[in-house]
C-alpha cells in the first residue's frame, strides 16, 4: 500500500486512479505513485506492556511512511478518602409537615 503524509496524525491513501497533469493513471506503478509523493506505507503492531497504553504517529524517512507508537504511562488515581457525613436518615423528623390543604370548589358543589 502506498499513501502521502500529510502531517504526523494524517496519512492519504493512493487512489485507484491517479489524475495528474491532465493525465489520468489507472492503477499506477509504483514509480508514478512515487512521482506524486506516494511512499510505501509500513504497518507496525501496537506493542503490549502492562501499565502503559500507546497512540499513534506517521513518520517518514524519504523512502517510507511508518507508524511509530508513543508510550504513556498509565496513571493509577490515588484512592478517594471518604469522609463519614451526616446520613439523609439523620435529618428525617418525626413530626408530621404541616400542610393545610382546602377543599376543591367541585367537592363543595355536592356537599349539600
Amino acid at each position: 500500500m502506498y499513501v502521502k503524509l500529510i502531517n504526523e496524525k494524517t496519512i492519504e491513501t493512493a487512489p485507484r486512479v491517479l489524475r495528474a497533469d491532465e493525465k489520468t493513471y489507472s492503477n499506477p506503478l509504483p514509480e508514478t505513485l512515487a512521482e506524486f509523493g506516494y511512499l510505501p506505507f509500513v504497518e507496525t503492531e501496537m506493542p503490549e506492556i502492562d501499565g502503559y497504553f500507546f497512540t499513534k504517529h506517521y513518520e517518514s524517512d524519504g523512502n517510507k511512511v511508518t507508524v511509530v507508537w508513543d508510550k504513556h504511562e498509565i496513571l493509577q488515581d490515588e484512592p478517594e478518602t471518604v469522609t463519614p457525613e451526616e446520613s439523609p436518615a439523620e435529618n428525617v423528623s418525626d413530626e408530621p409537615e404541616n400542610k393545610q390543604t382546602e377543599p376543591m370548589e367541585s367537592e363543595n358543589e355536592f356537599a349539600e
